[in-house]
């Protein structure tokens, strides 16, 4: 199945079980608490803010393992969504917590070490001037300084978003894995699921990536439009829009993993 095929097959199965997209639906405004507490306009109340955001912690772990059944069922080939399981869920979304972590945990020190040089680059431009730059703010203004920092930049923007495409590529297939097998050491094979997304092809599993991507980024700005409705605003976001996006992303991958790279 083609790629389109696969984004087309995400839709149809993200819209084929209202009462389970709502249920999900349930627990994403329980993960996305603290929004929704800011969206009636409660502020500066630490205590709450505590509360709200480890309620939302644990409900968000609670959707990352749904999401892992959704992938799960969808390489396994079937045509329903999973159901709820609070327990089951919650141990699977440490599990893929945990391998999104190692995945996206390269290209993210590697970006951070870039930008650092970069940094130290654009102040060893500015000489001696770098010593006064509290006294004389004039030195931030300097053109070898503006130059070399926003080249530098511009480089570490570009490096971070290939690396984050290229382990992305990674991460899918190991988060495949792990639905498949259930065991993480699998899903963080990093051998498994090079040889994965080569059966797949990096071409096509670029496009994929770049279609759900932008998809994603499309709902996701309604999302937020929706979310500037005073009070409810938050609410209807985390309730329809957060769950399919679960959903959509989760069976469109698993249903690609199973016709491209499973063969079946």
């Amino acid at each position: 199945m083609g790629i389109t095929e696969s984004i087309k097959y995400g839709f149809s199965y993200a819209t084929s079980d209202y009462q389970k997209l709502l249920i999900l639906g349930i627990i994403c405004v329980l993960a996305s608490l603290s929004t929704v507490v800011s969206g009636f306009g409660i502020k500066n109340n630490e205590s709450l803010f505590a509360v709200t955001g480890i309620i939302a912690l644990i409900f968000s772990i609670i959707v990352g393992g749904y999401r892992l059944s959704v992938l799960k069922k969808n390489v396994e080939g079937a045509s329903d969504l999973p159901d709820l399981n609070i327990k089951d869920n919650f141990i699977d979304g440490i599990k893929l917590f945990v391998l999104e972590i190692v995945y996206y945990l390269i290209p993210t020190i590697i970006t951070i070490i870039i930008a650092v040089i970069t940094l130290g680059a654009s102040i060893a431009s500015l000489g001696g001037e770098a010593l006064n730059s509290t006294a004389n703010e004039t030195a931030l203004l300097n053109p070898a300084f503006l130059g070399t920092f926003l080249t530098g930049f511009a480089i570490a923007i570009i490096v971070g978003i290939i690396l984050f495409i290229i382990f992305a590529f990674f991460e899918f297939m190991g988060a495949s894995r792990l639905a498949k097998t259930g065991s993480l050491s699998e899903g963080l094979s990093f051998k498994q699921s090079y040889a994965d997304a080569k059966t797949i092809g990096f071409g096509p599993l670029l496009g994929w990536i770049i279609l759900v991507g932008i998809i994603y980024f499309i709902i996701v700005l309604i999302g937020s439009l929706i979310t500037l409705i005073p009070y409810v605003g938050a609410i209807i976001t985390a309730l329809i829009i957060t769950p399919f996006l679960a959903i959509f992303v989760s069976a469109s991958l698993g249903n690609l993993y199973r016709t491209d790279v499973l063969k079946e």
